[in-house]
């Protein structure tokens, strides 16, 4: 017989169904949803925010009358090797992958907020007019306390979304938060969305809610809860036992349950229950609806998998849990997150215990710490505690399976640690080459593409080439060719940094053999032909993704510039244009305006490119291809004292520096000047 309980997992929409307790809050959130630009839901770690958005307010909206995206998260992590997504914010690309699972993820990495809402085919109702585009983002904790690595692009992100509000009016955006990190992003409310907005506080359920929550799950099962059994459950998952500053135990029954608790505890009665028990009774409440004893399986289970997964015997975990966080009255202590450790363990066995609902963490004058999820833990986890008193630290320690460390890598990556990353991953790949099948060889390579993440998100260059080809290796010998192409483009991206385009061509041409159909590969593969001076071949490259993707920003922007360095000056301000009005953030790169003022230079509108020629150079003076265009418009302008000047800039600059034909153009300009 199915489980009517999530258990820990949130609610999500096809558990509308058995989402009770909540209708109040449900209808309060999607009216404020319904009638406001920004609304902020927040509450505590637990309380059930998500399972709010998800299984309580959509379902509320009608669908014939909103344009809805899915739920969507932001959080720096990606599928794809960090070079193919380098130039974007990790935050903007998590987030339309998200609201967007279907697109092709290389296709949604050169586009903005804006760009991809704007894109997308409005909704109309029948009188043609938008319907309200409704978008909502969980967690969005994720980037508001984002650690120092990912600062810069969370601030970016913010910005970027104050944009696509303004951008898109129609938008009606949702943002679920935790409670401590609600300060975070009061100063960001007014740029999101001006007076329409408003807050909701999330609180744990009454007792008569959780009786609903309790019951009516089970409303569609052939069981049903004889009584007062279902009241009897909600009294002991409202009673907390604590011990006072005597040491004396104490009972304190409050009006509150915690969601999470009652799903833990109802999950684990449902699978307690004899198979042809159809009434449930409170002796079936008190066999296997114990909330002590629910809460220490929780936590067994916690431990165990952290085990596992950390490579750390079980009772040098329980021993600083309890020490950490467990007074010696029997009453909840706190800890503070430190750079590296919490009390004497690494930062990520405590986050690890926090996804688990063990540990809760709040945010105080910019520092993490640490407590029991909730008093009703202290008394489990004393008890599952006991029998280890005494134990030898090399009692229960369980070999950790590559997998476990590769999930600890990636989440290591997510919140910036690059060490610890670095050290999982490397842990992984020597665990899973072990392994003789090719579920490890897929495990190895996959982990041996994240050390080249973490090399090239550290500017790393030669040693993620390496990582990176090693898992281009370990993927072809399990056929995943399409691994195979993206790490290939990966290093092309490398190859091209290092300003070596005939070694990115290589790769570019090896990627797109898997791939044959990929406007990314083919964009690449563009850019490294332009770069090697063969113009015509760049042209027909990004002319091919135009063909079949018309709008596509990436394509026309390397266009305009290739048109540009060919001299056909119409058919540059034509792309310009275009990509202007449909891509406005790519459009005011410095590079793409240096290139439209060559066009219009060329066209005969000198003062006109003279002046976006000065604020290009004025935004990026070191640029190489900017400063070359630049003594392009000089020389169309009769300029030669400013030619050579340029010239010579261009020669030297380094951010970027001139690809070896563009160096060659510079030293035939400078030549007549010489004389």
């Amino acid at each position: 017989m199915d489980n009517p309980y999530v258990g820990l997992q949130p609610f999500d929409a096809d558990h509308a169904e058995r989402f009770f307790g909540r209708s109040r809050e449900s209808r309060e959130l999607a009216d404020l949803w319904c009638s406001n630009q920004l609304v902020i839901l927040y509450g505590p770690s637990g309380i059930g925010k998500t399972s709010l958005l998800r299984a309580g307010a959509l379902p509320r909206l009608r669908r014939d009358h909103v344009d809805l995206l899915p739920v969507g998260r932001a959080v720096p992590a990606s599928v794809l090797p960090a070079p193919t997504v380098s130039a974007h914010n990790p935050f903007t690309f998590s987030l339309l992958s998200s609201w967007s699972p279907s697109d092709s993820p290389v296709g949604l990495a050169g586009k903005t907020i804006s760009d991809f809402l704007l894109a997308r085919p409005a909704k109309k109702h029948r009188y043609g007019d938008d319907l309200p585009l409704f978008a909502a983002i969980d967690q969005f904790e994720e980037v508001l306390i984002a650690t120092s690595v990912w600062r810069k692009q969370a601030d970016d992100f913010m910005i970027e979304l104050s944009r696509a509000t303004k951008d898109v009016p129609h938008l009606r955006l949702l943002i679920s938060i935790r409670e401590d990190a609600v300060a975070a992003v009061l100063p960001y409310e007014a740029s999101l969305a001006g007076h329409a907005r408003a807050r909701m506080r999330l609180l744990a359920l009454g007792p008569d809610e959780a009786v609903a929550a309790v019951v009516g799950p089970v409303g569609d099962t052939p069981r049903s809860f004889e009584g007062d059994a279902a009241d009897s459950l909600v009294r002991d998952l409202r009673t907390v036992r604590t011990r006072n500053t005597l040491g004396e135990l104490a009972a304190v029954q409050t009006d509150e349950v915690e969601p999470w608790q009652l799903q833990v505890v109802c999950a684990a009665l449902w699978e307690g229950l004899p198979e042809d028990r159809t009434v449930i009774t409170e002796e079936d409440i008190r066999a296997f609806g114990d909330v002590s004893l629910a809460l220490m399986g929780l936590y067994e289970r916690t431990v165990a998998i952290l085990a596992s997964e950390f490579d750390t015997p079980e009772d040098l975990l329980r021993k600083w849990l309890e020490e950490s966080f467990i007074t010696e009255h029997g009453t909840r202590a706190q800890a503070y997150e430190g750079r590296d450790q919490t009390r004497g363990m690494p930062n990520q066995v405590a986050r690890a215990f926090e996804r688990h609902h063990i540990l809760r963490s709040e945010r105080r004058s910019g520092a993490r710490w640490y407590e029991l999820q909730h008093d009703r833990l202290i008394e489990p986890v004393q008890q599952a505690n006991h029998p280890w008193a005494g134990a030898t630290l090399s009692r229960g320690t369980i070999e950790p399976r590559a997998a476990d460390y590769q999930r600890s890598a990636e989440a290591a990556l997510a919140e910036g640690d690059f060490t610890s990353a670095a050290r999982y991953a490397t842990q992984c790949v020597r665990t899973a080459e072990r392994g003789t099948d090719s579920l490890a060889l897929r495990i190895a390579a996959e982990a041996n593409s994240l050390l080249g993440d973490i090399a090239f998100l550290q500017s790393h260059l030669d040693e993620a080439e390496r990582r990176y080809s090693d898992a281009i290796r370990q993927f072809a010998a399990v056929s995943a060719w399409s691994a195979v192409a993206r790490l290939q483009q990966a290093v092309g991206r490398i190859e091209l940094e290092r300003r070596l385009p005939d070694r990115a061509l290589e790769q570019f041409q090896a990627a797109l053999k898997h791939l044959p159909n990929d406007n990314s590969i083919r964009i690449d593969l563009g850019r490294a032909s332009w770069h090697l001076g063969r113009l015509a071949a760049a042209r027909s490259l990004f002319n091919s993704v135009l063909v079949t993707t018309p709008d596509h920003a990436e394509a026309l922007a390397n266009r305009t510039e290739v048109l540009a360095d060919l001299g056909d000056y119409q058919a540059a301000r034509a792309d310009f244009e275009r990509l202007r009005r449909l891509h406005p953030s790519r459009a005011s790169a410095p590079a793409i305006r240096a290139a439209h003022a060559l066009a219009l230079a060329g066209s005969g509108r000198l003062d006109e490119a003279q002046t976006i020629m000065n604020e290009a150079v004025a935004d990026a003076p070191d640029s190489g291809p900017v400063l070359l265009h630049a003594a392009e418009v000089a020389h169309l302008a009769g300029d030669t004292a400013r030619v050579k000047i340029l010239v010579l800039r261009a020669l030297d600059s380094s951010s970027p520096p001139l690809f070896a034909h563009e160096f060659g153009r510079a030293r035939a300009m400078l030549g007549p000047l010489n004389r």
